[in-house]
């Protein structure tokens, strides 16, 4: 599985879902140079590529789960557990594509001033996919 095929399946995982309403791939600091944000925001950061065989590849990625504080921060705890529950529903459905999780994962809640004053939860993620990537195993 190529890097840009894991992206547009955890894309279109997303889109589909009823909760988020915008996805964005890259760094967190690029969020700043999104102009309209629509949130919930989904973003999914690809930290580095690990362990690459004949059969298998791994990697550990982000998602971060990002939604607007109102201004008493009354609903932080609130962004923060639907991030985990949101969040948690797309790992589950990364088994539909053959996208194996590494158990032990933790969300961790933070609050940070981006484009808005925002909430939300991250998880880093140890992915295993099949390597198919420059097979050529047939002449």
């Amino acid at each position: 599985m190529t890097l840009y095929k894991l992206k547009n399946i955890i894309e279109n995982i997303v889109n589909t879902h009823p909760h988020f309403k915008q996805f964005n791939e890259g760094s967190v600091y690029d969020i700043n140079n999104i102009e309209n944000i629509n949130y919930p925001l989904f973003n999914f950061h690809i930290n580095y590529v690990q362990g690459i065989n004949e059969s298998n590849m791994r990697m550990n990625v982000n998602f971060i789960y990002l939604d607007r504080l109102i201004n008493d921060f009354s609903n932080k705890l609130f962004i923060q557990s639907d991030g985990i529950v949101y969040l948690n529903e797309v790992i589950n459905s990364l088994d539909d594509y053959g996208i194996d999780v590494e158990t032990g994962y933790q969300f961790t809640p933070f609050t940070q001033s981006v484009n808005d004053v925002t909430a939300g939860v991250y998880v880093t993620l140890n992915l295993q996919v099949t390597n198919d990537i420059g097979d050529c195993n047939e002449l």
